[in-house]
């Protein structure tokens, strides 16, 4: 499937708003990565709120609120690019918080950034099952959404 085309198409569309798009996106993004847990976040300090969620029963709500340092999405931000763990209990994050309460084996993320540079939070995917490792591909694709998400914050 070319998630790239199904992409672009839901970001041109004049008639969707922006919410309605960034449900589509994540949607897309779960459909293209195989996972089950998708999130648009906003990050103000060391406080992580949901901006949108798509998950199973809506077990994520937005305003859910962390802190950014029990979420994986601190590795993401440390980082200041788009990481992916594929198997979480067996790599070095093994310990981290998210883990440890909520055991998602599988996380991939990237930050958003306004065109100004200022880091607005993030996008990730993330399930409770283990996967193959996250191509090129796979990251090229997160980006492109992150990328997206900052021009229209």
């Amino acid at each position: 499937m070319d998630w790239y085309k199904q992409l672009q198409t839901t970001i041109t569309d004049n008639d969707s708003t922006t919410d309605v798009k960034v449900s589509r996106i994540l949607e897309l993004g779960l459909d293209a990565l195989g996972l089950g847990i998708a999130i648009v976040s906003r990050i103000n300090d060391d406080v992580y709120t949901v901006q949108y969620a798509v998950s199973p029963g809506d077990m994520i709500t937005p305003g859910t609120q962390f802190s950014v340092g029990e979420t994986y999405c601190c590795h993401t931000l440390n980082a200041n690019h788009a990481v992916g763990f594929h198997n979480a209990g067996k790599s070095v994050i093994a310990t981290h918080p998210c883990y440890t309460h909520f055991k998602l084996e599988s996380y991939i993320g990237a930050p958003i950034t306004s065109n100004s540079g200022i880091i607005l939070g993030t996008v990730n995917f993330s399930a409770a099952m283990p996967r193959d490792p996250f191509t090129e591909d796979d990251f090229k694709f997160i980006n492109a959404i992150a990328d997206w998400l900052g021009s229209v914050q």
